[in-house]
């Protein structure tokens, strides 16, 4: 059984307008709990524009998630006049973590758009019961919808599957106008026996060290020198 968890509602988001600047003036604005962000439409000019971290981490951490439909409100212009736009893209610092960048696409709630939804593991697998571990495949999968029937995540019952039992992309089902374009033979997860997966990694272990004597037998030389 699969349930889907949707992010129908716009939730709406007040940023300002930026201008380009330099490096100095973006850090500045990041130390005030600003990030500099831009949204990129079909038709129109990117938008530039500055993003307070906090509102758009709890926006991230709701329903819908990195795929949440957006209404930025943008200082200055008019109130009926928003921008509905997802994530695109989130730039973080490599040592912080903390927000560097967004890029916002602008999007038709009535086109059609692709995204990727998280898959999220529901139930106790019978086979994970009788000793068996669970070999992830991919954690998450590629669906077209309209905006409004994007799901947040996806959630995938796994409580029947036994020991050697496989779980593939085609195996997943959605709603009616929600169409997976992942390939259907991607496995998701396996159920494997504790004793496969111990043989996996003395495999991996025989490989290293069979690889380490080739290259010492490669170089003799580099052996008596050691020596």
């Amino acid at each position: 059984m699969q349930r889907w968890f949707y992010s129908m509602d716009v939730i709406s988001l007040k940023v300002q307008k930026r201008e380009k600047g330099s490096r100095s003036k973006l850090n500045k604005m990041r130390s005030q709990g600003l990030t500099p962000a831009v949204v990129y439409g079909k038709q129109k000019d990117e938008l530039l524009l500055s993003v307070p971290v906090k509102d758009l981490q709890k926006i991230l951490r709701s329903e819908g998630g990195l795929n949440a439909i957006i209404a930025l409100q943008v200082e200055g212009e008019e109130k009926d006049e928003k921008h509905t736009v997802v994530v695109k893209d989130i730039q973080k610092d490599p040592i912080e973590r903390t927000f560097s960048h967004v890029d916002f696409q602008e999007i038709n709630m009535n086109e059609v758009i692709s995204a990727e939804i998280p898959l999220h593991l529901v139930g106790d697998s019978v086979g994970v019961k009788a000793g068996g571990v669970i070999q992830h495949g991919i954690w998450t999968i590629q669906v077209e919808a309209l905006p409004a029937s994007l799901p947040g995540r996806i959630d995938v019952d796994i409580a029947h599957l036994d020991i050697h039992d496989k779980l593939f992309v085609r195996d997943v089902k959605v709603s009616e106008g929600i169409e997976i374009i992942s390939d259907p033979d991607q496995v998701i997860l396996s159920i494997v026996a504790p004793r496969a997966v111990v043989e996996d990694d003395k495999a991996e272990v025989a490989e290293t060290e069979e690889g380490t004597e080739e290259t010492t037998a490669d170089n003799p030389d580099e052996e008596k020198a050691e020596e």
